[in-house]
């Protein structure tokens, strides 16, 4: 497949700070994707390290790739630059240590063109250590029903695997009040305009190395997501539930908390289409609510 270079159909958003250690790895991992009609759109987000040498050597070597270069502004502000420079119909993300497998952009394009209704795409991950060697599995849901339901409970999709249709991201920008739990918040206001899924094929692997954002913002991306999944729940229900009733619908350390969770999980089954996969969901997070809160005492 010949690639475009004025108007690629897929466009890479890759934001990094200080990203040197796995940054090439992470690139080549796009430029050598069997999907080639792409461009790749590297967001310098104030760099220290040697990020503005490595981008700079693959700019050289690869037309597709190009490099914005911010002042620190923040994950949340590197991204709507980079969406903001994006030309293609989809934009995919990719995160600065991770890799995506070969056919992940050749999947996620034909997936997308066969479904208009679709609006975002993730895909199931491995997770990697610092070296590279597997070290899990991280499942996501599979089908729209599934995936709405999911967005109860958390983020429903791997951030840095998810592919877009870029008007619905220029229309929907991720946004400062959400910090740290970004994604999920995007994907929550996305749901009330389009449909999001998961391709059940394993095309991406994320490192853990506990210096990732997630890991060193842990305690404010957790209050974010409970906001989140508070509004996602009041939409449905017509009432916000309170903080404590989303973590014990998050994890229940007490009887009383465990039939809590399993009362808001029934009234959010009575709520959503319920189609054989949600309502194995629903049970089984019911079982394991009761569980964990039994376990406890």
């Amino acid at each position: 497949m010949a690639a475009s270079l004025s108007e690629p159909r897929v466009s890479v958003v890759l934001p990094v700070r200080d990203g040197g250690s796995h940054l090439e790895q992470a690139v080549e991992s796009i430029l050598g994707q069997t999907f080639d009609d792409l461009e790749l759109v590297a967001v310098d987000d104030g760099s220290t390290d040697e990020t503005p040498r490595i981008l700079s050597a693959l700019a050289a070597r690869d037309r597709r790739v190009r490099v914005q270069r911010l002042e620190p502004t923040g994950l949340v502000a590197a991204l709507n630059a980079g969406i903001g420079q994006a030309r293609g119909v989809y934009v995919a993300r990719m995160d600065a240590d991770d890799v995506s497998l070969p056919r992940r952009l050749e999947l996620q394009v034909a997936e997308l063109d066969a479904r208009p209704a679709l609006g975002v795409l993730g895909t199931q991950v491995r997770y990697i250590n610092a070296g590279g060697s597997a070290i899990g599995v991280w499942r996501l849901p599979v089908g729209e029903a599934l995936v709405r339901w999911s967005l109860f409970f958390g983020t429903a999709l791997a951030h840095p695997s998810v592919m877009a249709r870029r008007e619905l991201l220029v229309a929907h920008v991720y946004r400062a009040e959400a910090p740290h739990a970004e994604d999920y918040d995007l994907w929550a206001r996305l749901s009330t305009q389009t449909e999001l899924d998961n391709l059940p094929d394993l095309l991406f692997e994320r490192r853990v190395h506990g210096a990732s954002v997630s890991d060193l913002n842990e305690a404010d991306q957790i209050e974010t997501s409970l906001r989140v999944q508070g509004e996602v729940i009041g939409r449905a229900l017509g009432q916000v539930p309170s903080s404590a009733q989303l973590r014990a619908l998050r994890t229940p350390r007490t009887p009383f908390e465990a039939f809590a969770a399993v009362r808001l999980t029934m009234r959010l089954l009575y709520a959503s289409p319920r189609t054989p996969e949600v309502r194995r969901d629903a049970v089984r997070r019911s079982s394991s609510a009761l569980r964990s809160g039994f376990r406890r005492r």
